[in-house]
């Protein structure tokens, strides 16, 4: 069960990924950079997926763990600094911090403007939210010696 939930959440990540790779188009003209970023978590969230389909190894979980961190550790922190390196905001700047641009833009919904649509937002949601359960799911229990217990996925 929690085997499939893992497996469920990343392959959210990565349809939450090519949502925004081919239906954002604001963020292939004004950031480039966080296009290319997506496209490579994505990429490497497809690998992973399927290496942990087929083997269900410890390994392959821990890196699911770990990448699912980081990625949303990126993301809340890109958010939170206005959307750094982007034409919009082109450094971390106080005005785009301050004015939440980077939140607006990502979770706003069209709603508070920053460029941003229903679809894109719900996309950025989605692929936060799902990176955040991948990492809950992945996670593993480590007895006192630092070896996992002996329970399985199942």
């Amino acid at each position: 069960m929690k085997k499939d939930a893992l497996i469920a959440a990343v392959l959210l990540q990565v349809a939450a990924g090519l949502y925004i790779i081919f239906l954002d188009r604001f963020i292939i003209s004004i950031a480039p950079l966080h296009w290319l970023g997506i496209l490579a978590y994505s990429s490497v969230n497809i690998v992973l997926a399927i290496v942990y389909i087929r083997t269900g190894s410890l390994l392959a979980r821990r890196f699911i763990a770990y990448w699912s961190a980081m990625g949303m550790a990126f993301m809340l922190l890109d958010a939170a600094l206005g959307l750094p390196f982007t034409s919009a905001t082109p450094t971390i700047s106080l005005a785009a911090v301050a004015g939440g641009y980077g939140f607006r833009y990502l979770f706003g919904f069209g709603v508070l403007g920053g460029n941003s649509s229903f679809g894109v937002s719900l996309a950025f949601t989605l692929l936060v939210a799902s990176a955040a359960a991948s990492f809950w799911l992945s996670r593993g229990k480590v007895g006192r010696n630092g070896i996992e217990s002996g329970r399985k996925l199942a």
